[in-house]
């Protein structure tokens, strides 16, 4: 998780303990929505049509559980690292 990433690689810096507590504020605010039937179908599709490898592979499946939903926005700290897949309309957390 990226909460837990040191700061000068890009985290929070958060301790495994602070992630969860943030996680559970979180998840009293936001609905939490089950993964998409066609998560995989989506993905495998986002993965082949732009060639993902490594660690761009988490970030494809965002996008297609995004898609599953028809979720338009993402916020992300990682603005740089979705502007390739179209559709998305991006935002960076204050």
């Amino acid at each position: 998780m990226t909460a837990t990433r040191p700061v000068p690689n890009g985290g929070l810096g958060a301790t495994a303990d602070e992630c969860a507590a943030i996680v559970r504020d979180l998840m009293r605010s936001f609905r939490v929505l089950p993964d998409p039937p066609e998560l995989l179908d989506l993905w495998l599709d986002l993965v082949a049509r732009h060639g993902i490898v490594g660690k761009r592979a988490h970030d494809a499946r965002l996008v297609a559980f995004r898609r599953g939903h028809a979720i338009r926005r993402l916020v992300t700290f990682n603005i740089d690292g979705f502007r390739a897949f179209e559709g998305l309309e991006l935002m960076r957390p204050a």
